[in-house]
């Protein structure tokens, strides 16, 4: 499953449906946090996907290709930072139980 994204340009509106089996909420709204400076975002359920809404705040040109990518790899990257954080979550709490072990 992939992601899907549908334009309206002239009311300057961006959806995108996203599979829950994908990216978790938590990433999406990880990622969407960037977009919130040119984009008012709403984030709605369905039995499937993660559905977001985005309006553009400005009148700025919007590229559609370039946005596609742009939210793919952000959604990749914060995926990535989620392994990463899950994966070393232990180690981090090793690290910080030793520091303040050194206190008492």
């Amino acid at each position: 499953m992939s992601i899907l994204i549908k334009y309206s340009k002239q009311n300057k509106i961006v959806k995108l449906l996203i599979p829950k089996k994908s990216y978790s909420k938590e990433i999406i709204i990880r990622c969407l946090y960037w977009y919130l400076a040119d984009y008012e975002i709403e984030l709605k359920e369905s039995w499937n996907y993660n559905i977001v809404i985005m309006k553009s705040k400005n009148d700025k040109y919007f590229d559609t290709n370039s946005f596609e990518n742009k939210i793919k790899q952000d959604l990749l990257d914060y995926s990535l930072r989620q392994i990463i954080a899950d994966e070393t979550k232990n180690i981090k709490d090793l690290i910080i139980a030793k520091a303040f072990a050194s206190f008492e």
